[in-house]
């Protein structure tokens, strides 16, 4: 059990260092998106710099590697197995080692697991997300109420299964803990909107 544990914590790492934004800049537009904007290998910076198509791939990467993670745990040690390669994904993306320790912040991966383990609260939480971004212009905003209300609703409806309680406090916890910068801005009211460059906020 412990070997498979730590198997899936492995596979979850080298998933996670898969860096979507990094290899797009660099192979496409030979440069490096943490050397541009707010420096950070997020959905939203590609979008800033280097347009609407790049960030939408950046996207759609990172929320795939978060589902393979949980789908390739469950397959190496069931239920724990996807939760613990899904945790890993997420410091494998925010902590890359095959990338200087230079990554996101978590949010697509985090959503690709989120509908692998739970699609009903992925979905909520998705659209909650979604609308709050579409009507304030703050993608961290959007992420950080997104990624609470699917802590919340772990917490009221599937309380008897502590596991998943516990899965999804974790990622809620890495969800804040790498927005803590955007949460002061947000306090302040200096966070910047989608499409306007008055501070450094990205996914």
């Amino acid at each position: 059990m412990v070997l498979k544990l730590a198997l899936c914590a492995l596979t979850g790492y080298i998933l996670g260092n898969f860096q979507t934004s990094v290899l797009i800049s660099r192979l496409v537009y030979k440069d490096d998106v943490r050397h541009k904007g707010s420096g950070n290998a997020g959905t939203t910076n590609m979008l800033r710099v280097f347009g609407i198509k790049p960030g939408a791939f950046t996207f759609i990467g990172d929320l795939l590697k978060g589902i393979a993670a949980v789908l390739a745990g469950q397959m190496i040690g069931a239920e724990w197995g996807g939760y613990i390669c899904g945790l890993f994904a997420v410091l494998g993306h925010d902590y890359p080692a095959f990338f200087g320790f230079r990554g996101g912040k978590g949010v697509a991966t985090t959503l690709g697991i989120a509908f692998v383990v739970s699609p009903l609260f992925a979905s909520i939480t998705s659209v909650i997300g979604f609308i709050l971004i579409f009507f304030t212009q703050m993608v961290s905003l959007g992420s950080l109420i997104g990624m609470t209300v699917f802590f919340i609703l772990a917490v009221i409806f599937t309380y008897s299964n502590i596991y998943f309680v516990v899965f999804a406090s974790v990622l809620w916890l890495l969800i804040m803990l790498r927005h803590k910068d955007n949460i002061i801005r947000i306090v302040r009211g200096e966070e910047s909107k989608l499409f306007k460059r008055k501070s450094k906020m990205d996914i």
